[in-house]
């Protein structure tokens, strides 16, 4: 889903991903409320910062755009910057600022923040053109496919891939999986189980 504000801002929003907004921006600063993943593309403007909430951190924007991951059932926090430069104020910790190329990561749980050079942070919003870049995140598929799995042998959750898929076709991403991995997916009328392959 895409919105696209007053100021010309816009924000594409991921699966199970909420936004909360005012219907007229603030005359000091444009803030929004996020739950979930959002790419955004902000419109510049320095006597209006364009304020992104996530709970235990907000990110301040003057004119940029960046893909930042936040569900609430997540451990992460994760902020990608592609352009422009952002500057985060998180509790116990002094604002930084990040310049495009930077990912960083906030744990909830320990609330440490990291923050690296990545070669190509575009590829965290290739949601956006249904193109899905899996690196052992099985809430990924759940989220995109709104399917629920229950895993029936729990080694298999020693595996670590990573696969790319240009399909929306459910179905045919877990088939893709079963030809890189030692798993295999049984559809039942609820969910999908989850096997190691003999």
């Amino acid at each position: 889903m895409q919105v696209v504000f007053q100021d010309g801002s816009r924000v594409h929003l991921n699966a199970g991903s909420r936004i909360r907004y005012p219907k007229q921006f603030g005359w000091s600063e444009r803030r929004v409320e996020l739950s979930g993943e959002g790419w955004f593309e902000v419109s510049k403007n320095a006597k209006r910062p364009f304020i992104v909430e996530l709970g235990l951190m907000d990110i301040k924007v003057l004119g940029t755009t960046f893909d930042v991951k936040a569900y609430e059932e997540d451990q992460m926090i994760m902020i990608a910057l592609e352009t422009g430069s952002i500057e985060v104020n998180a509790s116990n910790y002094e604002s930084f600022r990040m310049e495009p190329g930077d990912k960083a990561l906030y744990d909830k749980c320990s609330r440490r923040f990291e923050i690296h050079r990545s070669s190509d942070v575009t590829k965290y919003s290739t949601w956006r053109e249904d193109r899905l870049i899996f690196r052992s995140e099985p809430n990924t598929i759940s989220r995109n496919y709104n399917i629920e799995f229950e895993v029936k042998d729990t080694s298999i959750l020693d595996y670590s891939y990573t696969i790319t898929i240009d399909t929306t076709d459910w179905r045919i991403a877990l088939k893709e999986l079963e030809k890189i991995t030692p798993i295999q997916f049984k559809e039942k009328v609820d969910k999908i189980e989850v096997y190691k392959r003999d």
